[in-house]
């Protein structure tokens, strides 16, 4: 059975990242088709892993991501310990910090897992033309 993020599969907010394409909070844009966040239009480095739970996060619209989606989204069901979902919401916490101090953007939501906070805006990218 797929992991949900409150009525929304992990798959759905990947489908719903691509089709849009772009994720807009603050002066960050997410490129979901580019594989790439920018900051006021600077490129942001990013880990695999990290670009693809942020792309979960911000695409599943401010509900409460499990854990449970995050591991079947970022890892592919691979056996991975809360440590390392823990390390990489750190991580990315860290990065965005760094560029915008004064916005929690990732919030933990006791016994189920995490939500992105900040307003998501959606952009789609003239002469992308991506079917689900």
């Amino acid at each position: 059975m797929p992991a949900v993020v409150f009525g929304v599969t992990a798959a759905g907010a990947r489908r719903f990242a691509l089709r849009v394409l772009q994720l807009i909070f603050g002066d960050f844009v997410l490129d979901a088709l580019a594989r790439t966040l920018r900051h006021r239009g600077s490129a942001v480095a990013l880990r695999p892993k990290e670009f693809g739970l942020l792309l979960l996060l911000v695409s599943s619209q401010g509900a409460a991501v499990s854990k449970d989606s995050i591991v079947e989204a970022v890892w592919k069901h691979a056996d991975v310990s809360d440590a390392a979902i823990t390390q990489n919401v750190y991580r990315l916490r860290k990065i965005l910090a760094a560029r915008d101090p004064h916005t929690g953007h990732i919030a933990a939501v006791p016994g189920v897992g995490y939500r992105f906070v900040p307003p998501v805006a959606t952009r789609s990218v003239p002469g992308h033309n991506r079917h689900s």
